[in-house]
């Protein structure tokens, strides 16, 4: 199954909701990279804090996204959610770059590939459809 990296989270409720999505639809690993408040930092204690609820994956933090790609190593697949592409041409061995909608744009790097559900939706969301459908159970 994917790794799963999310970028720059700043929401104690999305970090939680990113971790027991992950976890419960199959993530190999979740990689908290550059969190953006203490809020998030507040929410990853709490997802480390409580590995049942988190369906036991793996957690990382990292400081930027650099060091989360490095430790990683896989094709960069880039969640857009607005997307409608890319989801049957995911592989288990790709790393699933996440982020809040609202700071998408900042992503700077050049993904590999672009995975979306073609909906107005959130991360959250998208994120559960795409791990279902590669299928996560």
């Amino acid at each position: 199954m994917v790794v799963v990296v999310y970028h720059r989270p700043f929401s104690h409720f999305r970090v939680n909701h990113v971790a027991l999505i992950a976890g419960n639809l199959g993530a190999k690993l979740l990689v908290y990279s550059e969190p953006k408040s203490r809020a998030a930092l507040d929410g990853i204690t709490q997802v480390l804090e409580h590995p049942e609820e988190r369906g036991r994956v793996p957690v990382m933090v990292v400081d930027d996204l650099d060091d989360a790609l490095e430790v990683v190593d896989g094709r960069v697949a880039l969640l857009d959610p607005s997307a409608d592409e890319g989801i049957k041409k995911l592989k288990p061995s790709d790393v699933l770059l996440t982020a809040p909608v609202e700071l998408l744009e900042e992503i700077d790097i050049e993904p590999d590939l672009t995975v979306g559900v073609g909906a107005p939706v959130g991360e959250l969301a998208a994120l559960a459809v795409v791990l279902y459908e590669l299928g996560g159970a």
